[in-house]
């Protein structure tokens, strides 16, 4: 677990049409915004069973001049599965939920939860090792 209760967040858009736009949090015809507030993360690690491991990490941001009470949120959850010698497989979802993103809704103008989610399939090559 790591908090800090004074840091800066910057949001930079790259792209000169989605800067005009004014999303992200970021005013129309800019392309950044730096933010000061308080930051928290904690990691978590868990072997759930012999073939199947757990990772996942919690980000929390309060932005000190815009609404602290409105935590803005980053997680991501990774599951790791070894099938056998030759396959493993990964599952993975992330979630973001930021008040100043406003995507969603009828006139897409409300926040919203924002999921990714990979499913993954891997071959392994065993390592040919001579025994002597």
């Amino acid at each position: 677990m790591f908090i800090s209760p004074l840091t800066s967040r910057s949001t930079i858009i790259t792209n000169s049409v989605l800067a005009q736009k004014g999303i992200y949090g970021i005013p129309a015809g800019q392309h950044s915004i730096n933010e000061i507030g308080a930051f928290a993360t904690i990691n978590y690690s868990n072997l759930i069973a012999k073939n199947v491991t757990y990772k996942g990490r919690l980000d929390l941001f309060s932005n000190y001049a815009s609404n602290p009470q409105n935590v803005d949120l980053f997680m991501t959850n990774l599951f790791s599965f070894k099938i056998n010698r030759y396959f493993s497989a990964t599952y993975s979802l992330d979630m973001i939920y930021d008040d100043n993103i406003r995507l969603f809704g009828p006139n897409h103008t409300s926040p919203g939860l924002q999921t990714k989610s990979l499913i993954g399939i891997g071959f392994l090559k065993p390592l040919n090792v001579k025994k002597r």
